[in-house]
């Protein structure tokens, strides 16, 4: 690993960040335990029902009573799993929007700069300490997204599925098309790894937010605005070349990279991963099909990849807005390729 960037993610900013970050929001035993409970019925229920659709793809059958049998426990799940993700979501903007803040707040800020501490260590090393304190929780989620998405995706498409096949008796022959073990096992991936890197871009926003005012309350709702306008623009961007040919007059059918493969279907797909993070995604990747229909695991597979580069790419650009916002603040601006034993020394 690169020294310095050891530095700035294991550093004494990040740890003290990090030692706050739990002290503040401990919780009283017994709510721990009760916490601890509500999640190891969750996550039985979500592999439950993940791994009963990965029965039904390797067996060729049919996993509906799966979730027939769970009843209610199921739809309860899906329930806690959609407020567990807004619930981390609003706390992982609230620890990084409170991370510098209170470093001004608490008259500290001053120390802080005067010590040698750069704007990169500290910009980089409060979002490392706030990804820390909430990868845990975002793992435990992803694992309840992918299983809840997928029983949803699957159960769907099977009503739909047995409806449009039905029809079809009539008016031709219809067979339905189940997805294949790879599908089931892809979908859980892709929808894991993208609540994964929604954590790292909720937490830029929060330390973006942070870097510029010294109100915890107001750094708090610039992270929920911050966080809303750039998903906007990465969304305007993405639908810009869709404008652009239909004003050109060209056909977007025209724009292939492969059979049943185009540039505009993985774009399309893309923006709408970057609004529900993945879930429509994985629900398409575990969707059964009729026979009439073709596959779309490319497109699928391409825009989970796209989704992945552009949360990276959307971090990475609000950890170096807030490094310049932080030398406004009279935070050290960062001296490029400077050795790590440098940094050490000065602090």
């Amino acid at each position: 690993m690169n020294p310095e960037f050891h530095f700035f993610m294991h550093g004494p900013i990040a740890q003290a960040e990090l030692a706050h970050q739990w002290h503040s929001t401990g919780q009283p035993r017994w709510r721990q335990q009760l916490y601890a409970v509500e999640r190891r019925v969750g996550l039985a229920l979500a592999l439950i029902l993940y791994g009963g659709e990965l029965a039904g793809a390797l067996l060729r059958r049919d996993p509906t009573p799966i979730g027939e049998t769970l009843g209610f426990a199921a739809t309860l799940l899906v329930i806690f799993t959609g407020l567990y993700h807004f619930l981390l979501m609003f706390r992982t903007l609230a620890l990084g929007a409170n991370s510098i803040t209170r470093e001004k707040t608490g008259k500290t800020w001053e120390m802080l700069v005067l010590t040698g501490v750069d704007a990169r260590q500290i910009v980089w090393g409060k979002w490392w300490a706030t990804v820390l304190r909430q990868w845990r929780q975002y793992a435990l989620l992803g694992v309840l997204r992918a299983g809840v998405i997928a029983w949803l995706g699957g159960s769907a498409s099977r009503i739909l599925a047995s409806i449009y096949t039905s029809y079809g008796y009539t008016y031709g022959d219809l067979q339905t098309v189940l997805p294949s073990a790879l599908d089931v096992l892809a979908a859980g991936l892709v929808v894991f790894l993208l609540t994964l890197a929604n954590l790292g871009f909720t937490a830029a926003c929060g330390v973006l937010a942070s870097s510029e005012t010294r109100s915890g309350a107001l750094a708090l709702a610039r992270a929920v605005a911050t966080r809303l306008t750039i998903l906007f623009v990465a969304l305007m961007i993405l639908m810009l070349p869709s404008v652009i040919l239909d004003l050109a007059g060209w056909w977007l059918d025209r724009v292939q990279l492969g059979s049943n493969f185009s540039l505009m279907d993985v774009l399309s797909r893309t923006s709408i991963t970057l609004l529900d993070n993945g879930a429509s995604l994985g629900s398409e990747l575990v969707a059964y099909r009729l026979g009439n229909t073709s596959g779309s695991t490319p497109s699928a597979l391409a825009a989970a990849i796209l989704s992945l580069a552009i949360y990276g790419v959307m971090t990475w650009g609000l950890l170096r807005m807030a490094q310049r916002r932080a030398v406004r603040h009279l935070a050290l601006p960062p001296e490029e390729n400077k050795p790590a034993n440098h940094i050490t020394k000065r602090l």
